[in-house]
C-alpha cells in the first residue's frame, strides 16, 4: 500500500478491519506531520556507476523496502569536492592501559536498559513526532551521562551539540577535546543511526531494536565508560548519532557537509550498525564489512585481537549492493575521509528478516543478544581511545 494513499483509506477501514483498527491507524497517522509531501521530489544518488534519479518520497521507501541502498543528495548535492588529507594508523595498538581501564567500567546492564526505552516508541522515523521525541531523550541521556560520570576536570573538555534538521529529528553530536584543541585538529569519530523505520509503510510500528538501536545503545555506553575513566584525548574524539539515515543517509550527509565547509580534518570514522544478532547454528564472531577505507579495515582488526574476546569475520555486501551506501560511514567515504564499518555478522547471516518490520524488538528470539552486543561496546572503546591518543 503506498503511504499517498492511506488517506483516502481510513475511511473504508471499519469495514475491512473495524474500527479499532481504523483508530489505531489514525493515531498512528498523526504522529507524521500533516504537512509532509510524500509526492515530493527528492534527488537519489543509488551508486557513482548510475545516473542520479529524481523520486518522490513514496518512491524512496518502496526503494526502501525491497533492500536498495541510496544517498539522498537533495540537500547536500556536492560532497567531496574537495581533496582530505589520508592517515596512517599504527602497526599495534599503543594505548593498552587507557583502553583496558575503560574497559574494566563497562556496565552490560546499561545495554539493555536503554534500549528497552529506546525501542519503545512506536517509531523512529525521522520525520516523525516520535522520531523527534527519541532523539531528545537521547540527547537528555548524553547529556546526564556527562553530569554524572564526567570529573569536574573533564566536564569542560566535552560539548554536545543538537543538530537541527529540515525534519523533526535532531542529530546528537559528543565532542571530547583537549584544552586548546581546534576545531581543524584530525578528529576521531564513532558513529550510530539513531532513527528507524518500518519498511511497508513509515506510519506503521519500527521499535528498531537491531537496526539501529543496538548501534545507539552500544555507543552510549562506550562514551558513559570513557567519561568514567577520566580519559582525556591528545586529539579530538566525536560520538555521533545520526538522524535520517534511513532516508537516505541525511543526517551524515548534513554532518559532512559542515565538516567539508570548515575544512576539518577526520583521523578515521567507524559506523556501528545492527549488531546484537548471532543466528542459531553460526558461530559467533564481531564482524568487519568490506568494501570501506582498506587501511582502517585491518587497524580495526588488530583492534578487535587485543581487546575484544571473539574472534573477527570479514564479509561485503552482494554484488547488486555493494556499490550502493549500506549506512553512514558512506557519507564520509564519499567525501574522501577515511571510514570503517562494523555489524552484527556476515551478510548471510545477519537479521535480515526482523529488521524494518514490527518485529525488530530484543525479545523476538534468543538469537538477540546483548552479550553479543557487549564486544561492540568494546570495540569502540578501543577505537575512539586508540585513534585519539596521538
Amino acid at each position: 500500500m503506498l503511504v499517498f494513499y492511506l488517506g483516502a483509506l481510513l475511511p473504508l477501514l471499519p469495514y475491512a478491519f473495524g474500527q479499532h483498527a481504523q483508530e489505531t491507524l489514525e493515531a498512528w497517522s498523526l504522529n507524521i506531520p500533516s504537512d509532509f509531501d510524500f509526492n515530493a521530489k527528492r534527488l537519489i544518488e543509488f551508486s557513482p556507476e548510475d545516473p542520479t534519479v529524481w523520486m518522490t518520497e513514496a518512491e524512496k521507501l518502496e526503494a526502501k523496502r525491497q533492500g536498495k541502498f541510496f544517498f539522498d543528495i537533495t540537500d547536500n548535492p556536492f560532497i567531496g569536492l574537495s581533496k582530505k588529507e589520508q592517515f596512517t594508523y599504527p602497526k599495534r595498538p599503543n594505548a593498552t592501559d587507557a583502553v583496558h581501564n575503560t574497559l574494566n567500567l563497562i556496565q552490560t546492564d546499561n545495554l539493555e536498559t536503554t534500549l528497552a526505552h529506546f525501542s519503545s516508541y512506536t517509531t523512529r522515523y525521522y520525520n516523525s513526532f516520535t522520531g523527534k521525541a527519541s532523539s531528545e531523550w537521547l540527547a537528555d541521556k548524553v547529556d546526564e551521562y556527562v553530569d554524572v560520570y564526567a570529573s569536574k576536570s573533564v566536564k569542560p573538555l566535552v560539548e554536545v551539540t543538537h543538530l537541527q534538521h529540515p525534519w523533526l529529528q535532531t542529530s546528537v553530536i559528543v565532542r571530547i577535546a583537549p584544552a586548546g584543541a581546534d576545531l581543524t585538529d584530525p578528529t576521531t569519530i564513532v558513529a550510530a543511526h539513531c532513527d528507524s523505520i518500518n519498511g511497508e509503510n513509515p506510519f506503521y510500528p519500527a521499535p528498531g531494536a537491531d537496526d539501529d538501536g543496538s548501534g545507539t545503545v552500544t555507543l552510549l555506553e562506550a562514551l558513559r565508560s570513557i567519561l568514567e575513566s577520566g580519559y582525556i584525548p591528545v586529539t579530538p574524539l566525536e560520538f555521533h548519532f545520526y538522524a535520517g539515515e534511513e532516508g537516505g543517509l541525511l543526517g551524515s550527509q548534513a554532518v559532512v557537509a559542515l565538516y567539508e565547509l570548515a575544512q576539518r580534518q577526520v583521523k578515521g570514522m567507524i559506523q556501528f550498525d545492527t549488531l546484537a544478532w548471532v543466528a542459531a547454528g553460526t558461530k559467533e564472531a564481531l564482524n568487519v564489512m568490506l568494501g570501506t577505507d582498506p587501511a582502517l579495515i585491518e587497524f580495526q582488526k588488530k583492534l578487535i585481537d587485543e581487546y575484544v574476546e571473539i574472534p573477527y569475520s570479514e564479509s561485503e555486501y552482494p554484488t547488486w549492493l555493494h556499490r550502493g551506501p549500506s549506512s553512514d560511514h558512506a557519507s564520509w567515504a564519499k567525501a574522501g575521509y577515511q571510514a570503517c564499518h562494523s555489524t552484527e555478522a556476515r551478510w548471510e547471516d545477519m537479521n535480515k528478516n526482523n529488521v524494518h518490520t514490527t518485529h525488530d524488538t530484543s525479545d523476538v528470539s534468543d538469537e538477540f543478544s546483548f552479550e553479543h552486543l557487549y564486544h561492540y561496546v568494546r570495540l569502540a572503546i578501543a577505537f575512539g581511545i586508540e585513534l585519539s591518543s596521538y
